[in-house]
């Protein structure tokens, strides 16, 4: 709970990274996922765009039911924090790339991911993309 009380204090672009690094560790780690944070409650971000953005992304490829078990908590505690600004023309959307049939980006509910619900799952994935609208009703 310190980490979170901490994040929820500044709530900067290096706090939302150290969230992310901390809830993802074991893809990072293991499954060498990359990571990639802007932040708009940044305020340096907040004058260049009204979104931020987390990515992760793994050139090898990954299955969805491998990372499942890691990526859930980790979008049920995003939830908690910044569910607020995830949404996207009034939906909760998670961007995926896939690189099977080459179908590109594809956008997903949220709700679907945190709940496991993906018809997805047998493609190999290689990115996952959320992004995060400025609200002015969060500050």
């Amino acid at each position: 709970m310190k980490h979170l009380k901490r994040f929820n204090e500044n709530n900067n672009e290096e706090d939302l990274k150290d969230f992310c690094e901390t809830h993802l560790a074991y893809l990072l780690d293991d499954y060498n996922f990359e990571l990639y944070v802007d932040d708009i409650n940044d305020d340096s971000m907040r004058s260049l765009s009204d979104s931020g953005q987390i990515r992760i992304e793994n050139t090898e490829g990954f299955k969805w039911d491998d990372i499942k078990d890691y990526f859930i908590p980790f979008l049920k505690q995003l939830d908690k924090i910044r569910g607020h600004q995830i949404k996207i023309g009034g939906e909760k959307l998670v961007f995926i790339h896939t690189t099977t049939y080459n179908l590109g980006w594809t956008k997903l509910p949220f709700d679907d991911l945190v709940n496991d619900r993906t018809t997805l799952r047998n493609m190999y994935w290689d990115k996952i993309h959320i992004e995060l609208k400025y609200d002015n009703e969060t500050y």
